[in-house]
């Protein structure tokens, strides 16, 4: 059984929108299909949200990683942007501080992950618009 994520209303509606509008989103589709949508006030300041910067630990090499999670359109405005889009983007959307994530990599290869630390989240610091 799938893992249920956490997404915050504005979050899923952008997502909606995407998902509606172009191709090769079904990734986020299905990750989206088990969401508790929060208002966007209620979001746990441990769950990664859209723009949020994460730290996460590279399991199988034990190497610290940080990554902004970002729309498709987004991924070179921001330092070390990682679309929602990619595998691994739709992955840890919704997902908390402390979770073990397992995702397979675009080339096949299946990885895990630990999410260690949500560095900054735009909810909680009451950053509506990004």
């Amino acid at each position: 059984m799938q893992q249920q994520i956490i997404v915050t209303d504005l979050d899923f509606e952008r997502l909606e929108g995407l998902i509606e509008n172009y191709h090769g989103y079904e990734k986020i589709e299905q990750e989206l299909k088990n969401a508790c949508v929060v208002a966007k006030e209620e979001v746990p300041k441990d769950v990664v949200t859209m723009n949020s910067e994460i730290e996460f630990m590279d399991q199988m090499t034990n190497s610290k990683l940080e990554a902004t999670l970002v729309y498709p359109t987004d991924v070179t405005k921001k330092r070390k942007g990682l679309s929602v889009s990619d595998s691994l983007g739709s992955k840890i959307l919704g997902r908390r501080e402390g979770d073990n994530i397992e995702w397979v990599s675009e080339n096949g290869i299946t990885k895990f992950i630990t999410i260690l630390k949500v560095v900054y989240q735009p909810e909680a610091n009451g950053d509506w618009d990004l």
